[in-house]
């Protein structure tokens, strides 16, 4: 049987507003878990599980950018059932997310596409390449970044990094392009005054994507922020769902 990539979570089931997560590199239900329950006080969320993760391990990942977008969105747009939606991605779930809109034709259901921890899609990669450090230097990077779960074991690294290089893969796919589409809905861009890998200029550039209206959070903290600042985007995705119903 054919598992399907998003899965609904609790909360706010018959909300008029939806919200969608993409995680970061590699994660899944389980890597949105605390961000999913502090936002269910306001939306109905549902988080995407790629094939290679979680009780997912066992299927092959995904391998070409375009058929993941293809993918994410073919599940994604019977779920548009006419409540006004919110998508935020973090780190490759903002590509994602970015990526996704576009195949969807940008729908008017969409009010707010939130972009967290990712420099802005026009933008190269700069500094560290990831996919290119060798299994310590991987692990170390992302401990000292704060994206390890406490007391993972040795045994585990393996099904740690296996999603998360697969993902990494199919970001370096992606072509960087100043001529790439704007976004309609409402931009919200969100970095980490300490992120690595995301310099909060690099991720305020997405304003230069915003069709309408752009907002910039700024955390003060590293890459993996949105459990860590779980409440506080919460007020700020609800005022901001609340001004632009206004």
């Amino acid at each position: 049987m054919t598992r399907r990539v998003w899965v609904t979570l609790g909360g706010q089931r018959n909300s008029s507003h939806q919200l969608f997560l993409f995680p970061c590199a590699g994660g899944g239900v389980g890597s949105v878990a605390p961000l999913a329950g502090e936002l269910s006080q306001e939306f109905a969320v549902s988080a995407l599980r790629l094939p290679g993760r979680e009780d997912r391990f066992a299927e092959p990942p995904m391998g070409d950018l375009g058929e993941a977008v293809d993918l994410v969105a073919a599940e994604l747009e019977p779920m548009l059932d006419g409540r006004l939606t919110v998508m935020f991605g973090h780190s490759f779930g903002a590509l994602l997310a970015y990526l996704t809109l576009l195949r969807l034709g940008q729908p008017d259901s969409v009010q707010i596409l939130a972009v967290a921890g990712r420099q802005a899609p026009h933008l190269p990669v700069e500094g560290m390449r990831l996919q290119d450090l060798p299994d310590s230097a991987l692990l170390a990077a992302l401990d000292e970044a704060g994206g390890l779960p406490t007391g993972i074991g040795r045994g585990e690294t393996a099904d740690l990094l296996s999603p998360i290089r697969a993902d990494l893969a199919l970001d370096e796919q992606h072509t960087h392009d100043a001529r790439l589409p704007a976004v309609r809905p409402l931009l919200f861009a969100l970095s980490g005054s300490r992120d690595p890998w995301a310099a909060p200029g690099a991720v305020g550039a997405w304003c230069e994507r915003a069709a309408d209206g752009f907002t910039h959070l700024r955390c003060d903290a590293g890459h993996f922020f949105p459990s860590s600042h779980a409440t506080v985007i919460r007020r700020r995705l609800a005022a901001l769902r609340d001004g632009v119903e206004d």
